[in-house]
């Protein structure tokens, strides 16, 4: 007579079986891992260790207060890519990194300085995913279960990556004052007050002379755009105005009953009705 036995091992095994196995969730997209206020930290600290010299990326990592390349340490490197502070320079063999103008402008010029809040601006928003919730959300933002579900539902993040996404794109909002973004002036250097020979120059004079033109861009919404532009400027604004363009640009509505569209004879035919 044959006994079957039962393999306690076997029957364990067979308990993680397709209805309860653990399935493994896909990667989130690309996200800065640090906010915008330790990125400036960190570039702050390569900066003050190689200034505009290229270095390789172990000395970089070494300069940000890394002894070695981790997981950790490449996130932050990257999270200071997203937000175009540093650029890759070298080759695979050779890896180097280079602090860049605008990481130069935010954390060299003074806070009265306009350059400096533009280039917060631009580090802002490099970001693609701080880029689409600008575009989206303008200057305005909704509360953490809106952005969340918008994460969730259109770009595919996961609950905690979504959470991160928003802390980060909240610190990196409130650096750049986003929220004021309509009251930020392009230009508004204010002018050099010293008058004393040797000090005025042609540029100063220019930020004198600058005048205002004032531009409708939607309901209750008029951009105060100063001129005249330098290119940098002016490049500055179209940027922005593509930002907002989903908000600002409406689709027209079809006229009705219009004479526009009807055939000649039609139209002919209506006027002489009229005037019978």
């Amino acid at each position: 007579m044959v006994v079957l036995m039962s393999n306690p091992t076997a029957e364990k095994k067979g308990q993680q079986g397709p209805e309860t196995k653990a399935v493994k969730k896909g990667r989130s997209p690309a996200y800065p891992s640090v906010a915008l206020d330790k990125a400036i930290e960190l570039v702050r600290k390569v900066w003050d260790t190689q200034r505009k010299q290229e270095a390789h990326v172990d000395a970089t990592l070494l300069a940000m207060g890394y002894t070695s390349q981790s997981g950790a340490s490449l996130r932050a490197l990257s999270a200071l890519r997203q937000y175009g502070l540093i650029q890759d320079s070298g080759d695979m063999n050779m890896p180097k990194i280079k602090v860049t103008e605008c990481a130069q402008d935010v954390i060299l010029l003074p806070d009265s300085d306009s350059r400096k809040l533009k280039a917060l601006r631009a580090a802002a928003l490099s970001p693609s995913i701080n880029a689409a919730l600008w575009e989206l959300y303008g200057a305005h933002l909704p509360s953490d279960e809106s952005i969340i579900a918008y994460l969730a539902r259109d770009k595919g993040y996961h609950q905690e990556a979504a959470v991160d996404v928003i802390t980060n794109y909240r610190n990196s909002f409130s650096l750049a004052k986003l929220d004021k973004f309509d009251d930020i002036k392009l230009g508004s250097d204010k002018p050099n007050t010293n008058t004393s020979k040797g000090n005025s120059n042609d540029t100063h004079q220019m930020i004198a002379d600058t005048q205002e033109m004032p531009l409708s861009i939607g309901p209750n919404m008029v951009a105060r755009i100063p001129f005249p532009l330098s290119e940098d400027d002016f490049k500055f604004l179209l940027d922005a105005l593509n930002l907002y363009k989903k908000k600002l640009v409406s689709r027209p509505v079809p006229a009705e009953n219009t004479l526009t569209d009807a055939p000649l004879g039609t139209v002919l035919k209506r006027v002489l009705d009229e005037k019978g």
